[in-house]
């Protein structure tokens, strides 16, 4: 089973619980199955909507990530 394969297959679930790493190492494996004009129309929208979520996932963790390294800083006060 490809790479794709097992993108394709995820749940909302799987998503949710990625890594940052795993999550940026996922969304570049879509990126380039978006660019395989071989994919079928169907696969290649499904695969479309997974990476919004796996973004959004890589988004929400980078902005905790800044959140907690900001609460760290002292105030400019």
């Amino acid at each position: 089973m490809s790479d794709l394969d097992k993108i394709l297959k995820l749940t909302k679930k799987d998503i949710d619980g990625l890594s940052y790493e795993d999550a940026r190492s996922m969304l570049s494996t879509v990126v380039d199955g978006l660019d395989d004009s071989q994919l079928p129309l169907s696969d290649l929208m499904k695969l479309w909507e997974i990476g919004e979520q796996i973004a959004s996932v890589c988004d929400n963790q980078l902005k905790a990530a800044a959140e907690k390294l900001n609460d760290g800083l002292p105030s400019e006060e």
